[in-house]
């Protein structure tokens, strides 16, 4: 059923997001961050197909919080 809304790859891999949430609560940024990390070997990789979309820390500056206001 849910190959009709995310179809696999040749290696039968489907795309995945990995959204993070960012709080503003009590005048304090909150990060709960979902991502997978950059500390994979090659085999990993391959296997996830990590591609390298835009990093975390420059999607918090363009909302106007700097990484290091963020608590994780």
């Amino acid at each position: 059923m849910w190959e009709r809304v995310s179809p696999p790859d040749t290696r039968n891999r489907i795309l995945m997001a990995m959204n993070s949430l960012l709080i503003r609560a009590a005048g304090k940024w909150i990060l709960i961050e979902t991502g997978a990390g950059d500390k994979w070997d090659a085999k990993r990789t391959e296997i996830y197909s990590f591609d390298a979309p835009p990093r975390l820390p420059e999607k918090l500056v363009a909302r106007g919080v700097p990484p290091e206001k963020s608590i994780s």
